[in-house]
């Protein structure tokens, strides 16, 4: 084994550019395999672990003090097992986000209140506690842009509110990223805001068998209707939370797991080629092992060492640059967890992925080797047949009527076919990353639209919510008549059970004007007996389009007439449908749509004006969607430019490595050339050109295949999310200017390579 070794020792340094450069892809795909494996088998676990820590409840349930009855504490007790109740001040108050002014609800809890359940902690630094002290949620470091000392200006009810940033906390349920935004006063703050605001009981419960009916019932029990920004009751789970403070994070390391297993495929593709070449080079060098007493198990076991020390030690200082960038990618999944996520050393993930990396590539490297058991040492001796070639010359040089450099480059080019054949694979894998990278930009940072009709959010431009007393349909012809309003359609949400389980419904007279068609199988309902429910609810019940489901205390029949994606609790009925359940429906939030170019912000101002008395408030749609997606658009927009960073970083690794074997393989070829009259310009364009053909061959045959898997990779990543058919924009220009990018990127990186080809001379190679 020593001979072995120390062959495998002498190969590396006989190449040690080419190592060199192996190295540096091996490392690259060590830290991106060691920080995806990390992200994703330690970021749901971490809330978990932060879950226990401040011992947090399975559910949370937010109902105003004034509907807080002695029949609803008796409901509660014997619907949980384990319930505490803490004191919350609730409005709907206007501050600053990140430059912008935004309207939002907003809680306020005591500091120095004592908690058993749900407890929450300070993060980071903090401030010594003064009058208008006041802690946040950490997502308003990373996202909201609030430093310590910072004035956070509230406005609502009328009055304005000034307080100072003195820390952050953790939370699991008082956080933007699932309810509201929640905020710790002291005590004597609390006592002076509770005469301004309403007064909430946040109860923490465990033990809730079915937190939507728990929900359903107090909602009906104590007649709770939204008739003011603060009397209403809702509630959230620990899964629902999680869930959306996690997955997004889990979706993206997803696919830099994708990525790191197409840089890993390039690496064993560059391992195949340069050993088949080097068998070929080195054809009287195995000769003269096989001469002196070298074995060809040996020989082939010296080439599976050297690249699998490579592996070995480049994994190894992978892990070094992964534990460096870790912190990075933590704080930019904190921008949508609102978590402060600090990874610690994970010596056995690193080992096995170390060893996972190394044993491929060593497995890889010896198959590639086994070549070498087929040649004799008279045959290697007298260099094989390398001088002699019996395939057919598809461009006879003088013949052709091609300009010379181009028919030498195609000549080359067929000649070396397995050369090109490894180029086009490659460029194939990296063009086809670097396209998922564009599409993932594209709809994070340049149109957002998709971030709706995936999930399946019917978004519009402003809504407004009337009190129960109105007219429904004349305010809804008052707003159809403005100028700036192209369409106008009521869309609620209510609960409801399906087959025993409790939903939440979406309520819509007319689905045929529905903007958003987040039905992937059949359609949605369109008379009282139908309903439209999600595939994950499907697949719960066993229940398929055309079956029937009981819905509502009362079982009612109804027909399922198509599948939509989205979250398992989603359904779909019509007003006619609703009413049947509840009789007492009646219709609230309205949808507005405006035309191209109208100001949603200054529309929602004006309806406020309008409808005042008649409404509970206006909400900006395009404010809300921009700033509920803002944290999954900036982690996608910024794990789209890395890849787009790292894919460039391979092609132009990969072209040194090939491009330099093969001008060291021509090397006395091109002196020859030289001699003969071709210019150092001549060669390197003959050289560049002859790769041409096969960049762009794999440039286009990627960017297709990237443009055609997209949406369908992304549809397999959010299945958890409910996503069945993800409906990504794939903008044909942005894809078509990667691909262009990516051949001149590769062709300039070729011309800058064969530049060394300025070296060689004739007179050297008679003089070495």
């Amino acid at each position: 084994m020593e001979k072995v070794i120390m062959l495998a020792r002498a190969n590396i340094r006989k190449s040690k550019g080419q190592s060199v450069i192996l190295a540096a892809l091996f490392l690259i795909s060590s830290m991106m395999l060691n920080v995806g494996l990390t992200v994703l088998l330690g970021f749901g676990s971490f809330m978990d672990r932060t879950a226990v820590e401040l011992n947090a409840s399975e559910a949370s349930f937010a109902i105003p003090m004034a509907l807080y009855t002695e029949e609803v504490k008796q409901y509660l007790a014997n619907e949980t097992m384990e319930l505490q109740q803490y004191s919350a001040l609730v409005a709907n108050m206007k501050y600053a986000w990140d430059g912008e002014q935004i309207e939002k609800f907003v809680s306020f809890n005591s500091k120095s209140e004592p908690r058993g359940l749900t407890q929450w902690k300070l993060v980071g630094e903090s401030l010594p506690e003064t009058q208008d002290a006041i802690y946040v949620p950490y997502v308003y470091k990373v996202l909201g842009g609030y430093s310590l000392g910072d004035a956070l200006i509230l406005e609502g009810k009328g009055k304005t509110y000034h307080f100072t940033v003195a820390g952050y906390f953790e939370n699991i349920y008082n956080d933007r990223m699932t309810t509201v935004d929640g905020y710790l006063v002291p005590e004597k703050r609390y006592l002076e805001l509770s005469g301004d605001m309403t007064e909430y009981a946040a109860i923490y419960a465990n033990g809730v068998a079915n937190r939507l009916k728990v929900e359903s019932a107090l909602i009906n029990m104590t007649g709770a209707a939204l008739v003011d920004d603060s009397s209403f009751i809702t509630s959230i789970d620990y899964p629902t939370v999680k869930a959306s403070r996690t997955q997004m994070a889990v979706i993206m390391s997803a696919m830099m797991l994708v990525f790191t297993a197409v840089i890993a495929i390039v690496c064993l593709l560059v391992i195949r080629f340069r050993i088949s070449n080097s068998i070929e080079e080195d054809m009287p060098k195995i000769g003269s092992l096989q001469s002196i007493g070298y074995t060809s198990r040996q020989i082939t076991l010296s080439m599976a060492a050297q690249y699998g020390m490579i592996a070995l030690v480049s994994s190894l200082a992978g892990t070094i640059p992964a534990y460096l960038t870790l912190p990075l990618v933590g704080d930019v999944f904190a921008q949508q967890s609102g978590l402060l996520w600090e990874p610690g050393f994970e010596p056995l993930l690193n080992i096995a992925t170390v060893g996972a990396l190394t044993i491929i590539v060593v497995a890889v490297a010896w198959l590639a080797a086994l070549k070498i058991r087929r040649i004799n040492p008279v045959a290697a001796l007298r260099g094989g047949i390398a001088t002699h070639s019996f395939k057919r010359n598809y461009i006879p040089l003088e013949k052709t009527r091609l300009p010379l450099t181009p028919a030498m480059s195609l000549k080359s080019a067929l000649q070396g076919f397995r050369q090109s054949a490894t180029m086009f694979a490659i460029l194939v894998a990296v063009s086809f990353t670097a396209v998922i990278a564009v599409v993932l930009y594209y709809n994070a940072a340049v149109d957002l639209s998709a971030f709706a009709k995936v999930p399946g959010f019917e978004k519009s431009n402003a809504a407004i919510i009337i009190t129960p007393e109105q007219d429904p349909d004349a305010i809804k012809a008052e707003v159809l008549a403005h100028n700036d309003v192209w369409k106008a359609q009521y869309l609620d949400a209510r609960s409801v059970t399906v087959d025993g389980i409790d939903v939440s419904v979406v309520v819509m007279e007319d689905y045929s004007v529905r903007e958003t068609n987040n039905a992937y199988t059949g359609v949605f309902p369109r008379y009282g007996n139908e309903i439209a429910i999600s595939g994950l609810l499907s697949g719960k019940l066993g229940k398929r389009v055309g079956d029937e489901v009981l819905v509502g205390e009362n079982n009612l029949p109804y027909l399922i007439t198509g599948l939509t994606q989205g979250m398992d609790s989603d359904t779909y009925i019509t007003t006619d449908g609703i009413k049947k359940l509840a009789p007492d429906y009646q219709r609230q939030q309205l949808q507005i749509y405006l035309n191209k170019g109208t100001d949603a912000a200054a529309f929602t101002l004006e309806m406020e004006k309008q409808f005042e008395g008649r409404i509970t408030f206006a909400v900006d749609g395009d404010k809300g969607f921009a700033d509920g997606v803002s944290g999954f658009a900036s982690i996608m927009s910024m794990v789209g430019i890395a890849i787009l960073f790292v894919a460039a970083a391979v092609i132009i690794l990969v072209l040194y490595f090939v491009i330099g074997s093969a001008i060291i393989r021509k090397r006395r070829e091109l002196g020859i050339q030289k001699a003969i009259g071709y210019t150092t310009a001549n060669l390197m364009n003959q050289i560049s050109l002859g790769f041409l053909t096969p960049i762009l061959l794999g440039a286009a045959a990627g960017c297709f295949l990237g443009a055609i898997s997209t949406n369908l990779l992304m549809s397999v990543g959010m299945a958890p999310m409910g996503v069945v058919k993800a409906g990504f924009i794939i903008n044909a220009p942005w894809v078509a200017a990667a691909g262009v990018c990516i051949v001149v990127l590769a062709y300039l990186t070729s011309i800058l390579i064969t530049w060394r080809i300025r070296k060689i001379s004739a007179y050297s190679l008679v003089t070495e």
